[in-house]
């Protein structure tokens, strides 16, 4: 299981493309599962806010206004939540 989760989180990682700014950004990615299939519904959250998005029927998501240096945190009903990287 925490396989799966390091998984998610990395393709998660790997699938987004993140736009450089000054003080902040907008970051949107794809988060799949280890088949690669899209994850419905997944909550992608900005640590220490309540900014957020969820993914939609293709696992997309959007998230406008990202501070740099944030973390952000996918979860998954299901799956233990984890913090990514710093962006």
């Amino acid at each position: 299981m925490k396989q799966n989760v390091k998984r998610i989180v990395q393709t998660a990682l790997m699938s987004a493309c993140f736009m450089a700014g000054f003080a902040q950004s907008t970051i949107t990615g794809t988060v799949k599962d280890n088949n690669g299939d899209p994850l419905i519904g997944a909550s992608v959250v900005i640590n220490g806010s309540s900014k957020g998005a969820v993914t939609d029927l293709d696992g997309h998501f959007t998230l406008p206004n990202v501070p740099d240096n944030a973390k952000i945190r996918i979860s998954y009903v299901g799956y233990k939540s984890e913090f990514s990287i710093n962006l």
